[in-house]
């Protein structure tokens, strides 16, 4: 079997365009696929089979946001740096709007937060403590007291 019969094997389209990869995805929430002893991802396959050869500094995008499409009409290539313009520009950064409780993947509210600081301030309680009252990780609380998540609170 080719890597074109083996790519197009795993594809569902959908009626917005996109061909969802059906294989299986790494770590990142991309799809991949093994040929012939090697594991590739299944978007820059599709665009090389597709458009042609990526050039070593770029990267291939996803004008959809979806990553597990592979339909080459929905990919782009840039560099890093265009990938993050593109995610500001569609609001999906941490940054304009997107942040605080706004942002769809935050678990704690101003008012927890500012709670947080007070009992990390308190010295009474341990990180791990604190985080297990808000249902989150020590992690979060020590991104919290550096300032690196919620600073705009400060």
């Amino acid at each position: 079997m080719t890597l074109l019969k083996k790519l197009q094997s795993l594809i569902f389209v959908r009626e917005d365009g996109c061909w969802m990869f059906l294989g299986p995805w790494n770590s990142h929430g991309y799809g991949h696929l093994s040929y012939d002893a090697h594991v590739y991802r299944a978007h820059r396959v599709s665009w090389e089979l597709h458009k042609g050869p990526i050039p070593d500094n770029l990267n291939v995008l996803h004008k959809c946001d979806n990553r597990w499409c592979v339909n080459p009409e929905h990919l782009f290539l840039g560099t890093l740096k265009d990938n993050a313009d593109d995610m500001r520009a569609k609001g999906r950064d941490s940054y304009g709007d997107n942040f605080g409780e706004n942002n769809g993947q935050a678990k704690l509210t101003e008012d927890e937060v500012r709670q947080i600081r007070q009992l990390l301030s308190s010295g009474q309680y341990t990180q791990t403590a604190i985080g297990d009252m808000f249902g989150v990780g020590r992690g979060a609380v020590k991104q919290i007291k550096s300032g690196r998540t919620w600073r705009y609170l400060q």
